[in-house]
């Protein structure tokens, strides 16, 4: 799928931020003006959150969804980069799984495709989907 080019390439960097320093704040009720109407979210099948979401109000619950996965996340953003209509967040995640009281560190990149100034397609790559799934359990 092609979208055309964003020429809001730094404004949509700088939104993505504000979005990872809501979500790190707890305020991931505030995140949800950041999607399009449209927009989606792909979470790994093999996730016990994994699927996808169309909306910002699905998109919203399928976040609260991963988060009850985990008794604590912390994320430290290590690049925020931006080319056309996409920005990259390369980032290195803690992690310890609710059901399991296991913890882990992993690097990862979530991928956000803008339209109208607004997420239309986030999508996060974690380095081993199949530990995460064993420390958060199902």
């Amino acid at each position: 799928m092609t979208e055309p080019k964003d020429s809001g390439t730094a404004a949509n960097i700088e939104k993505v931020k504000a979005a990872y320093e809501a979500f790190q704040n707890g305020d991931i009720d505030g995140i949800v003006d950041t999607f399009h109407p449209q927009a989606s979210m792909v979470q790994a099948e093999g996730l016990p959150y994994g699927g996808t979401y169309f909306g910002p109000e699905a998109i919203l619950e399928g976040l609260k969804l991963a988060i009850s996965a985990w008794d604590r996340v912390h994320f430290q953003l290590e690049e925020v980069a931006g080319a056309g209509n996409l920005v990259f967040a390369y980032m290195h995640t803690v992690a310890k799984g609710k059901n399991t009281g296991k913890t882990r560190a992993f690097p990862g990149v979530e991928v956000f495709r803008f339209r109208d100034g607004q997420v239309v397609e986030f999508r996060p790559f974690y380095f081993d989907t199949a530990r995460a799934k064993a420390v958060a359990g199902d």
